[in-house]
């Protein structure tokens, strides 16, 4: 109930007293014909309380919450000294156990910068889920520990992983570990079809003859294919998991047409060479030879054309890109950042992460490409023969 000033000073006292009679009218109410919501707050006030008991009561509740957060802020105090004498009696040495809010984004720094985009993009959503209320990094730090698809645990333990405040990169600690300069395969696996869960292991096998000395990332959700991916991550070193809830300096990219997770590592940098393939298509020599001769040509983009249905400008599962600076890797992010950001807002069609990559890197792609093509070498610019003769029929991006 609002009670105004009357109009005419005359009516003042008046109005004054109908205010004080409504007043204790509503405080005789809600303590005599209300008393459960009295009770619910833990007070033992009865019909005959009035107002006095009323005060009282909050007053006592004023206090008790004052109590209850002097005596959380002890209890975390208590916690926090705990939390750094287990610390230093683990590393020997005396430092804090966690670095302050700005100690993580000076170490972030270049991934931040990386995930700019246009407003309702990516970074927005990306800077949020990395950082909680109080500054500190939340669902990509707080809940990276024991990830047994990183490092962690029975399945693939790791020695020397970074930290997790000295991750860089957009996979995990596992692929941090690697350092700079990383040749990647990237791709991309979703869904539970077994056809292609069973395809990886033939991915890694040809890896390690035809690519020595790349790594393999694949990204996908790894929760419940534990059985699938732990004989893998011990036979295979080199593949890295990189889980798409949960990615450095990117976030959580499950919204993203899944075709274009693959596309995550180009602008990485701690990637210099990325070369994105398809998880059910076999890798062969031609493949590896048609990459050595791109790198030894100095052009930034590689795609191959090498069959009657490759009529596109990119295929999803057969371009590449190489860094050369760090100003030149935070230009690829960007680029990277418009397909995520494409990939949010169109269907999940088929064949639309091709349209996708054909609108935002085909234009990057002009002058600075290195294009092996066997069919349509009248159609699209800057192409050349593969450098091999083909082998029994095969083709590059044949389903195995």
């Amino acid at each position: 109930m609002v009670c105004k000033s009357a109009d005419f000073p005359c009516k003042r006292r008046v109005t004054r007293l109908l205010c004080f009679l409504a007043v204790t009218a509503s405080v005789m109410y809600t303590a005599v014909l209300l008393p459960s919501c009295v009770h619910s707050r833990g007070s033992a006030s009865s019909a005959s309380g009035g107002t006095g008991s009323v005060r009282s009561q909050t007053s006592t509740e004023v206090q008790a919450t004052r109590a209850n957060l002097r005596a959380g802020e002890l209890d975390i105090s208590r916690s926090s000294r705990r939390r750094r004498r287990r610390h230093r009696g683990e590393s020997g040495s005396r430092g804090p156990l966690r670095a302050p809010p700005q100690a993580l984004l000076r170490n972030h720094a270049t991934m931040v910068n990386q995930t700019k985009v246009s407003a309702g993009g990516e970074g927005r959503g990306t800077f949020l889920s990395a950082l909680s209320l109080d500054g500190t990094q939340d669902s990509w730090r707080e809940r990276g520990e024991g990830l047994w698809w990183d490092g962690a645990g029975e399945c693939g333990r790791t020695a020397g992983l970074p930290s997790e405040e000295n991750v860089t990169g957009t996979c995990g600690r596992r692929a941090a570990r690697a350092g700079h300069g990383q040749r990647v395969i990237s791709l991309s696996l979703y869904g539970d079809n077994s056809e292609y869960w069973g395809g990886l292991k033939f991915i890694l096998e040809a890896s390690t003859k035809l690519y020595p000395g790349w790594t393999v990332r694949l990204h996908t959700d790894p929760r419940g294919h534990e059985a699938r991916l732990c004989p893998l991550l011990r036979r295979h070193p080199h593949l890295h998991v990189c889980d798409v809830q949960r990615l450095p300096a990117l976030g959580d990219v499950r919204d993203v047409n899944p075709m274009l997770w693959r596309a995550a590592p180009l602008g990485d940098p701690q990637v210099a060479t990325l070369t994105v393939r398809d998880v059910d298509s076999a890798l062969l020599p031609r493949d590896a030879e048609a990459v050595q001769e791109w790198l030894a040509l100095n052009k930034t983009w590689h795609v191959m054309r090498d069959f009657e249905g490759h009529g596109f400008r990119i295929l999803g599962g057969l371009w590449g890109a190489r860094s050369w600076s760090r100003r030149h890797a935070e230009e690829l992010a960007r680029l990277r950042s418009d397909l995520f950001a494409c990939g949010r807002d169109r269907p999940r069609a088929w064949g639309q992460d091709q349209v996708i990559l054909a609108e935002i890197l085909w234009p990057a792609m002009q002058g600075d490409q290195v294009a092996h093509d066997s069919y349509f070498c009248q159609m699209f610019p800057e192409t050349r023969p593969f450098p091999t003769e083909r082998r029994s029929g095969e083709f590059v991006g044949a389903i195995r």
